[in-house]
């Protein structure tokens, strides 16, 4: 997270399939320190799921590129809905979306 002028916050996840950034509030900055800090990854994904794609919610656990298997792209109608990937431990998981 960093500061930027007019009190405006930002979020930036970057992830091994995608890098997300978004505004957000001071308030929101705060929540997310706390989920963090108090090791509530879970939380943060349940929040945060279209721009994370390192966590594999079913394990709990975070991942680097090197151990997500199985990358599949979902096209609809022509264009990018979806990208999927296999995590260590054999779950399928929405990496992008």
């Amino acid at each position: 997270m960093q500061n930027v002028p007019q009190n405006n916050w930002t979020l930036e996840i970057i992830g091994p399939f995608q890098r997300a950034t978004r505004a957000i509030s001071e308030q929101e900055s705060e929540r997310i320190r706390q989920l963090l800090l108090t090791e509530r990854f879970l939380d943060f994904y349940r929040d945060y799921r279209d721009n994370i794609s390192f966590y594999c919610p079913k394990c709990q656990a975070a991942y680097c590129k090197d151990h997500w298997t199985n990358y599949q792209m979902i096209i609809d109608d022509g264009f990018f809905d979806y990208a999927t990937a296999i995590c260590p431990l054999g779950h399928e998981v929405v990496v992008d979306d």
